[in-house]
């Protein structure tokens, strides 16, 4: 309702306004159709509760409505446990095989042998890094690459 005086109408129809202030409601109801129409439809509702058959209700449907709820209540409340024991035995799947995985590349890189560089030599380009009787690293640097062959003690060159 876009009237200003719905509040006042609304009042008046819950007897909830004096006799002087419901005079000029009445008054504004024979100007304003908006009004008339509201009160009509509020008269119209409130004779359809007056005349409506309320129907007591045993206490066996009561207790039949609240058995159903409960079991509604616990079927949702399982049903959740279950979405989150899932989720969460995925969550566990995946910390799992993180650390299989971790586990996996330390274990690659545990035995990997320390080189230690012990002398170097330079020739015409050519830098030789000596890393003991194990491996010989040689590097060639070019205006395009860097070359890295390692040599080791059996003379086999290994590209890396």
């Amino acid at each position: 309702m876009t009237c200003e005086w719905a509040e006042r109408v609304s009042a008046y129809f819950d007897g909830e306004i004096s006799d002087e202030r419901k005079n000029d409601v009445q008054e504004h109801l024979k100007t304003c159709s908006e009004c008339a129409r509201y009160i009509e439809r509020l008269r119209a509702l409130e004779s359809l509760r007056k005349n409506s058959v309320q129907e007591e209700v045993s206490q066996e449907q009561w207790d039949s409505c609240w058995q159903e709820i409960k079991q509604e209540t616990t079927r949702r409340i399982l049903k959740r446990r279950h979405v989150h024991f899932i989720r969460n035995l995925a969550i566990l799947g995946a910390i799992a095989a993180t650390v299989l995985i971790a586990l996996t590349v330390w274990a690659v890189f545990k035995y990997e042998p320390s080189l230690q560089c012990t002398g170097v030599a330079e020739i015409g380009g050519v830098e030789i890094l000596d890393y003991g009787a194990e491996y010989t690293p040689m590097v060639m640097e070019t205006e395009n690459a860097t070359i890295i062959m390692v040599i080791d003690s059996g003379e086999e060159e290994t590209k890396r």
